[in-house]
């Protein structure tokens, strides 16, 4: 459907999906309605189906698929697919030279759009499934049934007969953009599913001018400008794969969500402002509201994440601070069900420390200082906490979205402390990395880098700069993301710009 991007048209989550069905499906046979030159097929048969049937009427696409070595085989068949079996008229999309388009090409014609003219007419041989599963050219046990007609979807279902796919993935459009296909507006194509016996699906919605998607489990509303597919699931299909699909929803929901140029600004003074920059990537970085927990280590006066929870982007804010004046202000600062204010120190294991502080409230550390702080004059005992022992105990340990740590030199030792807390939840870090000297014992930036890439966590910034007086890097708040939610780099690069 959409001109953008490979001949995928951004559907590498959909495949994702079905590859996550492949395994349990009785019949790995496929029928594409709607092949156009079979990429789709393609990655279909590399993923392990072991078979496919290809239906496609436009002649220029039937020569691609009959040119087109498949990894496996398949059978293509030169017919549109309808509720019926008869001959009509097929419209092809034109573009404003006159030449064909590779998409867009419809048995219900639109009149007028900014995209394509509907401006040259074909006769074609349509078939429904029902009669081509009569005359043998399909088989009756199908894994799944893709159907992308271009605005034709619902009469597709409308003939299926007695055949009953394991899996059925149908294109839904935006009706503010296609006003004339509601043959595929989602609702319409629920309603029919539901008739057909198909009483769960996933939708892999996106959103018209816009990059970002969302896979969410049975919908009950979608906008004017949301497309995408939705994949209609047999009861039997459903029960045997929730926990897989459930899963990789998941990951499909903490993937980065690209919603346009992000514009980095930098400080003269502190270099790039995190939550300047953060709160541009919030929407990429989001999550559902069950799993949006952030944990905020050293919080010192508790505002670092005060923009992000007054944009509702945290479901639960627990603040985790050692320093008996800094808990207490946290306290009565801070009240209600969605913040925590958590008296101990976070550290490698659960158990006890030594605590050193003095004048300077942000400065406290289980580690002694070197000569650039003030000495501290105090010192306590005071309770320690491993971050996976928290989580288990509370039950966050997989709905943790953000991680931020400024424990004065033991940065690296709370990450330890949390490896199972990273595994589940796969937090964006924001972590304190010290260069120079203050504590005896702090934790190498070098050390604290290197334990993360070991982990599949990818450095993407540094934020909030200090230095020396003579230049030297002093310290900076360096952000992590687990690579497994960064989708890639976009160009073209730029250099970072000043604030105005």
């Amino acid at each position: 459907m959409s001109s953008e991007g490979s001949g995928l048209y951004q559907q590498r989550t959909d495949l994702a999906i079905i590859e996550a069905f492949l395994g349990h499906l009785q019949a790995p046979r496929f029928v594409d309605v709607g092949a156009e030159k079979g990429t789709f097929a393609a990655e279909l048969l590399k993923m392990g189906f072991e078979e496919g049937v290809l239906c496609e009427p436009l002649p220029a696409h039937l020569e691609k698929l009959r040119e087109k070595t498949f990894p496996s085989p398949v059978k293509i068949l030169p017919f549109g697919i309808d509720s019926e079996d008869r001959v009509a008229p097929f419209h092809v999309a034109l573009d404003d030279h006159g030449n064909e388009l590779d998409y867009f090409h419809s048995l219900n014609r639109i009149r007028e759009h900014e995209y394509f003219r509907h401006a040259k007419i074909i006769e074609v041989q349509c078939r429904s499934l029902e009669s081509l599963l009569s005359s043998g050219e399909i088989s009756s046990k199908i894994g799944l049934l893709k159907i992308d007609t271009e605005g034709n979807d619902l009469k597709v279902l409308q003939g299926l007969g007695p055949l009953r796919p394991e899996l059925i993935m149908c294109e839904f459009v935006p009706p503010a953009v296609y006003p004339d296909w509601p043959l595929s507006f989602a609702q319409n194509l629920v309603a029919e599913a539901k008739k057909l016996g198909y009483n769960n699906f996933v939708a892999i919605q996106r959103t018209h001018g816009k990059t970002s998607e969302l896979v969410r489990l049975g919908p009950e509303e979608f906008s004017a400008h949301d497309w995408g597919n939705l994949l209609f699931i047999s009861d039997e299909l459903y029960q045997q794969t929730l926990p897989k699909l459930a899963n990789c929803m998941q990951k499909s929901e903490s993937l980065f969500k690209f919603t346009g140029p992000i514009d980095v600004k930098f400080h003269p003074q502190y270099g790039i402002a995190f939550l300047d920059w953060f709160q541009q990537q919030a929407q990429g970085f989001s999550r559902a509201r069950a799993l949006s927990v952030a944990f905020d280590v050293g919080a010192h006066e508790g505002r670092f994440f005060e923009p992000l929870r007054q944009k509702n982007l945290i479901s639960k804010l627990v603040l985790f601070e050692p320093h008996p004046e800094n808990a207490a202000k946290l306290r009565s600062c801070f009240s209600g069900p969605d913040i925590q204010v958590e008296e101990v120190a976070v550290a490698a294991a659960t158990g006890s420390a030594e605590f050193l502080f003095g004048e300077d409230p942000a400065t406290g550390s289980i580690l002694p200082p070197q000569s650039f702080l003030p000495m501290f004059t105090q010192k306590r005992q005071v309770s320690t906490i491993c971050l996976d022992d928290y989580a288990l105990a509370s039950g966050s340990l997989a709905k943790v979205n953000l991680l931020k740590i400024d424990t004065q030199g033991t940065d690296l030792a709370v990450l330890q402390g949390a490896e199972m807390l990273l595994r589940q939840s796969q937090p964006i870090l924001i972590v304190e990395m010290i260069y120079a000297p203050l504590y005896h014992g702090q934790c190498d930036p070098a050390s604290l880098t290197s334990w993360l890439q070991e982990r599949r966590y990818q450095l993407v910034g540094f934020f909030d700069e200090h230095f020396s007086q003579d230049g030297w890097l002093a310290w900076t708040n360096a952000c992590f993301v687990p690579m497994a939610r960064l989708p890639g780099y976009r160009g073209p690069f730029v250099i970072r710009r000043g604030f105005d």
